[in-house]
């Protein structure tokens, strides 16, 4: 099963965008069980895909050992396509990680494996946080690919570059990880 991260280290350049209507094209256009994982404490992924109210999140897949991944995956709207919802529990797994709690970093690995092995899903598409969070890294490991999205701008290739190395860094322990492109989301025309 192929499990994509939509990353970059710079925030504004389309990456929740891009997962979601990927997402969505998989599921409606080709008929793929896609599984949406939102990595991004703002969880602008399941605010768009599931109505409001209170769910499961990957928060607690790298908090509770052993989570049984049928109690963190919701039906969306759209046919064939899931979500595993993020909220601001997110954002504290940096301070929980300072306290001295673990977190599973291999668990959406491990999630991946498992819908595999059921055969659940065709494909897994992570949106991440502009930040190598742990939710980031464990997407990022979780990945057969990346794929970073940008602006054409300095600072979207700035991020680009700081992400690549990044990912070289985790290729050392996960060598199965690799960028899979780059997606210019936005550009500008010269009015010359």
């Amino acid at each position: 099963m192929n499990a994509y991260s939509i990353v970059n280290f710079k925030g504004g350049v389309g990456k929740t965008v891009t997962a979601v209507n990927m997402a969505a094209i998989l599921a409606t256009e080709y008929g793929k069980r896609v599984l949406l994982v939102d990595a991004d404490p703002q969880g602008n992924a399941t605010q768009s895909l599931l109505p409001p109210g209170e769910y499961n999140t990957l928060a607690g897949l790298l908090t509770i050992p052993d989570a049984w991944y049928d109690d963190l995956l919701y039906h969306s709207s759209i046919r064939g396509l899931d979500v595993l919802p993020a909220d601001d529990e997110l954002r504290n797994l940096d301070v929980d990680l300072l306290r001295g709690e673990r977190l599973n970093l291999q668990a959406l690995r491990d999630l991946r494996d498992a819908v595999e092995e059921d055969e659940a899903y065709d494909c897994m598409i992570i949106d991440c946080p502009p930040a190598l969070s742990p939710a980031c890294a464990a997407a990022i490991a979780a990945s057969t690919g990346v794929i970073i999205p940008i602006k054409l701008d300095a600072y979207s290739v700035r991020g680009m570059s700081e992400l690549t190395a990044q990912i070289e860094r985790l290729r050392a322990v996960y060598p199965d990880v690799r960028v899979s492109g780059v997606l210019p989301t936005m550009w500008y025309r010269s009015e010359t």
